[in-house]
């Protein structure tokens, strides 16, 4: 029973059946098994749980597997997990303690021998800083995690880390732009869903920021389809939203208003939807703007950059800073008599977002 109920969930599990594969795993961890198989189906599990944007019961789940691995002398199985933790943590909206969930596997492990796990711990690493804008602390993880992918012949973290290096050379725009390709390429070449929907959301990026708003549809479209198939609701609403605030750019109010309430019905179906919901919130804010509600959107941007601030998410901190202060000038450069301190508050927040954003190129 146990073979078989451990087969049935690996195979739901590959064909992105998830909930299925976590009954599966659980009807299995019933018959309680040897601690290794044990170790094995909690990671797997946990997987499930994170496929269905059930993030911090995966992150629990992963937490009972790290226990196991720890009482084998697993390094590698540890190095994996925490780098799952720390995704689950960053799908959450929790990047402080994403970057907490890398450090403390990095300490866990030591000086282990190159392996999967470690190679995925380091890009989650690099990762991890790049939210926090520390892009120095960051590039040298993600080169040491693609090289060690490289040697081992991991496809996934070679993927995934060629996206997150086309993120530190952001400044270096064909380069950026022909790393994140070659992920695309890998991601289609091995059908790995995960690594595509980001490869397609960054290669969007980078085309649309280089070489102008139209180019990037396609793959814009192509990563919110893998994401779809993954069950990944939380990325397919992100890289939907950033499609919304490119068609703004290009005065498509219209669709965009189409796609926010898609996203909407997308987001009721979310367990935990604090990260797509900024998407979401940042993208609403766009659509004041872009349709001319200047003091709507440097209203409703107030209470979400006080949130930013609490919960510590630096690039968000960023990114509705800038948001706020645009809205303010733009209402008075249209003839709107300013506020008291508002000039002020307009300055303060510009120039608190373009201090993050340097730091992050």
């Amino acid at each position: 029973a146990l073979k078989y109920f451990t087969l049935a969930g690996d195979v739901a599990l590959a064909a992105y059946a998830n909930r299925e594969a976590e009954g599966y795993y659980r009807r299995a961890l019933a018959l309680e098994p040897p601690t290794s198989k044990e170790a094995k189906l909690l990671s797997d599990l946990g997987e499930a749980l994170a496929r269905q944007n059930r993030f911090q019961e995966a992150i629990a789940t992963w937490r009972q597997a790290i226990e196991r691995c720890q009482s084998l002398e697993d390094r590698d199985g540890i190095a994996q997990l925490f780098a799952r933790s720390a995704w689950a943590a960053s799908q959450a909206g929790e990047t402080v303690e994403r970057l907490r969930f890398c450090i403390e596997g990095l300490t866990q492990v030591g000086e282990a021998p190159d392996g999967p796990g470690l190679a995925r711990l380091l890009h989650e690493t690099a990762r991890a800083y790049a939210d926090h804008a520390l892009r120095e602390k960051g590039e040298p993880f993600a080169r040491r995690a693609l090289a060690m992918a490289e040697r081992l012949g991991d496809v996934e973290v070679q993927a995934l880390a060629l996206v997150t290096m086309s993120i530190f050379l952001y400044a270096s725009p064909e380069e950026s732009i022909a790393m994140a390709a070659r992920a695309v390429e890998l991601a289609e070449a091995h059908e790995l869903l995960v690594a595509g929907q980001r490869a397609h959301l960054h290669l969007a990026w980078r085309i649309t920021a280089h070489r102008g708003a139209s180019a990037g549809w396609i793959h814009y479209r192509q990563g919110a389809e893998l994401a779809r198939q993954a069950g990944l609701t939380a990325a397919q609403i992100h890289i939907l939203a950033q499609m919304v605030n490119k068609l703004l750019y290009c005065g498509k109010l219209e669709e965009s208003q189409q796609t926010l309430c898609r996203l909407r019905v997308l987001l009721e179906d979310l367990h935990e939807p604090t990260r797509a919901r900024l998407s979401l919130l940042e993208s609403e804010l766009r659509y004041l703007a872009a349709s001319g509600q200047w003091d709507a959107c440097a209203q409703q941007a107030r209470p979400i950059l006080a949130s930013m601030r609490e919960l510590g998410t630096i690039r968000d901190l960023a990114l509705f800073a800038f948001l706020l202060g645009w809205a303010i000038l733009e209402s008075r450069r249209l003839g709107t008599a300013p506020h008291a301190g508002e000039w002020q508050e307009a300055e303060a927040a510009l120039a608190e977002a373009t201090g993050i954003f340097d730091r992050s190129l």
